[in-house]
């Protein structure tokens, strides 16, 4: 291979599955709340309202409508009945604690965790599927791309390629 074309194979971007998050990266960005693509945009407008689109990158994050996140729903459910049975386990079997009133604050505790876990499961889902839908990652692109050649005409100039 000559110097040229290594040189030109450097310039060349690299495929998208090699930008690709690493799954552990996903996490972490959905535990910070941002965008599984970028890692910056921001997820929520408010506490139980998702933006739209990632301001960074453009990925489409909230789906109206679609019951896109209803697999959220089951991450916020296991997760509230995993810790609301360990700590049951642990209370009766190693503090002694009585039921009743432990039963009481657990069920407290089921009302009000599912509302503040609610953000974290709906990042943890998209990240979930970025993982393994790998279309995912790549949908906001195209709608990027076209709001940059509407900008510089370039969209005009293909549509007659295309005509013609």
């Amino acid at each position: 291979m000559t110097s040229e074309e290594s040189r030109d194979s450097e310039d060349h971007e690299p495929p998208p599955s090699a930008l690709r998050p690493t799954p552990e990266t996903l996490i972490y960005r959905a535990l910070c709340l941002r965008c599984p693509r970028c890692g910056q945009g921001k997820m929520f407008k408010t506490w139980f309202r998702m933006v739209h689109r990632c301001s960074v990158c453009n990925l489409l994050i909230d789906h109206p409508g679609s019951g896109y996140y209803l697999g959220s729903i089951y991450i916020n459910y296991g997760a509230t009945v995993w810790i609301t049975t360990i700590s049951f386990i642990v209370g009766r079997l190693y503090f002694h604690l009585p039921a009743v009133p432990m039963g009481w604050f657990l069920g407290v505790f089921c009302i009000i965790f599912p509302c503040f876990f609610f953000r974290y499961s709906r990042a943890l889902w998209l990240a979930l599927d970025c993982q393994f839908d790998t279309a995912v990652l790549d949908e906001g692109r195209e709608h990027q791309d076209s709001e940059e050649k509407k900008g510089t005409g370039e969209e005009k100039v293909e549509e007659n390629q295309d005509e013609g």
